[in-house]
């Protein structure tokens, strides 16, 4: 893809005071010079792009009337200073007017709250809303200083302001009755015809109009009266409205600017709640991108890949951006702050992106707020705004990767072999069954039993399955399948015969398309696939949990025990899985009947069959009965699952392309990323509190290699073709090496 590039690589910043409210001058003199001292210390730090904010809220003060001094000022100041901008299109934050005047135009919760933010499906917004963009884009109309516009800032419902409540149902949106409305054509494009409805649905509609959305998760309705049908396809919808309000945004944008790259950042991905399905909204976006706050709390690290990884897959070879990286304390109020961020952690989570084929990071942000429930924290300098080690530590960064920016630009992954489901349909049913915890923490726990290994992931969607994309990996990773269309199960029998190798967790493909379960577990002819079905379903309590027999103990519970599974066989002759080993699961045992010709792996402290493999055709596949999840402070630890899930993939000749060899199981990753220029990057990553030996091992030729940021050189070994590093990682860093090939 050659759109966008830039001929340099983005490094900027958010500054705070681009918002109304969070702007220590309001004289707009002193602004305009406050802004042009901060703009320049940001500049001559190595900082090569600026984020500028462009809030509804802060713009239109009153029906086509606009406040452009601030942003005037800001704009002037960058173009004086040649800095570029990428313009933040922050239309959630909803004109105080806009709802007063019209308060049709309000979203709607569930309980039937609504307050001050528009309803993303509202006509008359979006007619609102195309003339305020049309007013700023116009207004800063020079396509040599925009490089590119956000239509999504940490795009999701949860920019909807909530009424103060912790009752799930109010923070369900959108039943404003114009999205409501919306719902029935939904239906019929969807089902056809009202047979097609009913057949579904159980039920006897005249009309698609009949269909009203579920006003709570289906669990606290009338369980016998209600079926799993109405909440997925109301949370789907609404996907889908959310997707339209971004789509309509970019068009906004392009109708007055064809050639504009047009981006966006969803954030906090949470189809059922917050209405996100980014595979589909990145679609016509020129560029994906995200907000990465991860902290350094034990576990969080991985999670950062995962998210990396996540979102990087979803924009299927677009360019990757960080619209916001963490630089400084989480503040949140005087409820959460977090621990202190060394300038070690600001380069590790730089490099981090960097190392997951970022093209462009973003940090939030300058200075700290001074107002709202951050003020203090997430900034590079101090509330007074001097430099801070980590605000150097950047700047460095910076002009390293901006003294070698097109190479920098080139750098990218060699093709992953190991792919993970993209969990929507799961994500959706288990958030209306209560919460979709166990998927969440499958899907982590799973990534991290591969990732600590060395192992590279890719993200597929239901969509790129249908259209053949599993044929491009070796490996598929299903960790907890609890719902899944009936056409994906379909296509991954299929592949598995082929040859392909699967892995999951328990309850794969339990319930369907509708969330209607099926008559085997795993379902939808999975069970064939996997030699094994379940026989019986055992709860795991923690010590802290107690047990109980009658009917309405279980209700709003979530197991949490985790038992331990020990492994009585490998899947592979000289693998390194071995009987002997163990590992722990989450919250339930799901106990197998075995086919004949498949073989039992691992079994619970009863010896019941828990885990096992079964070849299927040419292929072969590792169902795992448990919720596959690790404790947030263990989750680079080799254990007997990881062990086995590293057997398969190197089976199916998938290898780590960068082997760390030393430490195992702490918090040490590494990638490596293929160049131009016969030159190549790898990326090591301490989040430990320690120092760290590391030894990294990886194939190729080599002639020199040396730090990315000091230039200075690295010392190696060379055996064969497999060179090797022996470098000291300091507490919580990140480091980038060069390596020149010939």
């Amino acid at each position: 893809m050659t759109k966008p590039t830039f001929g340099f690589f983005p490094v900027g910043a958010v500054h705070h005071a681009d918002y109304l409210k969070q702007s220590p001058p309001l004289d707009p003199d002193d602004y305009r010079e406050f802004m042009r001292g901060e703009i320049t210390a940001m500049q001559r730090l190595g900082l090569t792009s600026y984020d500028m904010n462009f809030a509804w809220f802060d713009l239109e003060v009153a029906p086509g009337e606009f406040d452009w001094r601030r942003t005037d000022a800001v704009y002037e100041i960058c173009a004086e200073l040649g800095l570029p901008i990428f313009a933040w299109i922050f239309a959630e934050l909803t004109p105080r007017w806009l709802v007063q005047q019209h308060p049709e135009t309000a979203a709607v919760a569930a309980t039937g709250y609504s307050g001050p933010s528009h309803s993303y499906g509202s006509a008359l917004v979006r007619r609102r809303m195309r003339e305020y963009i049309t007013a700023v884009v116009e207004r800063y109309d020079d396509p040599q200083r925009i490089l590119a516009y956000n239509v999504g800032v940490e795009s999701g419902l949860f920019w909807i302001e909530e009424q103060d409540s912790s009752e799930p149902a109010a923070r369900l949106w959108d039943y404003n009755p114009e999205v409501v409305a919306g719902f029935g054509p939904w239906l019929r494009q969807r089902y056809g015809t009202l047979a097609e409805l009913n057949r579904v649905y159980r039920d006897h509609y005249r009309d698609f109009a009949e269909v009203q959305p579920p006003n709570s998760r289906f669990i606290q309705e009338q369980f016998m009266l209600i079926n799993q049908v109405p909440w997925l396809d109301w949370r789907t919808y609404m996907c889908d409205v959310l997707t339209g309000y971004i789509h309509f945004k970019a068009g906004c944008v392009r109708d007055l600017r064809p050639d504009a790259v047009v981006a966006e950042q969803s954030y906090v991905i949470d189809p059922a709640v917050n209405g996100q399905d980014i595979w589909r909204t990145n679609a016509a976006m020129d560029a994906v991108g995200t907000s990465m706050f991860v902290s350094n709390t034990p576990g969080e690290h991985l999670q950062g890949s995962y998210w990396h990884d996540y979102f990087r897959s979803s924009g299927k070879g677009k360019p990757y951006w960080i619209w916001e990286l963490r630089c400084g304390p989480n503040a949140w109020g005087l409820t959460s702050w977090g621990l202190p961020i060394s300038a070690a952690d600001t380069a590790r989570l730089t490099w981090q992106a960097i190392g997951h084929e970022v093209k462009s990071v973003q940090y939030w942000n300058w200075r700290p707020h001074i107002g709202g429930i951050e003020v203090g924290g997430h900034a590079m300098t101090t509330r007074n705004g001097e430099l801070t080690p980590r605000a150097e530590r950047i700047g460095r960064i910076a002009r390293t990767v901006n003294a070698d920016a097109d190479w920098y630009a080139s750098l990218r992954f060699d093709p992953a072999g190991i792919a993970m489901l993209d969990p929507k349909l799961a994500r959706i049913v288990a958030t209306g069954e209560g919460s979709d915890r166990y998927v969440t923490e499958a899907q982590f726990g799973m990534y991290a039993a591969v990732r600590g290994l060395g192992h590279r992931v890719d993200f597929l969607h239901d969509d790129e399955v249908a259209a053949g994309g599993l044929d491009a990996y070796k490996v598929l990773l299903i960790p907890f399948g609890y719902a899944m269309d009936s056409r994906t199960a379909a296509t991954v029998t299929a592949w598995v015969r082929n040859g392909g190798t699967l892995a999951a967790g328990m309850w794969c493909g339990a319930k369907d398309e509708h969330g209607y379960g099926q008559p085997f577990n795993p379902g939808l002819g999975l069970h064939e696939v996997f030699g094994a079905h379940e026989v019986e379903l055992q709860p795991v309590l923690s010590p802290q949990e107690s047990s109980g027999t009658d009917m309405s103990f279980s209700f709003g519970r979530m197991p949490s025990g985790e038992p331990v599974i020990t492994l009585v066989a490998g899947v592979s002759d000289g693998g390194s899985a071995a009987a002997g080993q163990t590992f722990e699961g989450l919250a339930y045992l799901s106990r197998l009947a075995v086919q004949d010709g498949a073989q039992v792996v691992a079994v619970d402290e009863t010896g019941a069959p828990v885990v096992v493999h079964h070849r299927f055709g040419a292929g072969r596949a590792l169902l795992v009965g448990t919720v596959p999840a690790r404790p947030v402070d263990q989750q680079f630890r080799v254990d007997g699952l990881s062990r086995l899930l590293d057997d398969l993939a190197r089976d199916a000749g998938v290898v780590p392309p960068a082997r760390l060899v030393e430490p195992t199981g702490r918090m040490v990753e590494v990638e490596l990323l293929r160049g131009t220029s016969d030159r190549d990057l790898v990326v090591l990553l301490n989040a430990t509190r320690e120092s760290v030996a590391a030894r990294v091992t990886l194939t190729g030729p080599a002639r020199a290699a040396y730090d990315a940021e000091t230039k200075e050189p690295v010392p190696f070994t060379t055996a064969g073709d497999e060179v090797g590093f022996d470098l000291t990682l300091e507490p919580g860093d990140g480091r980038a090496i060069v390596l020149e090939r010939r």
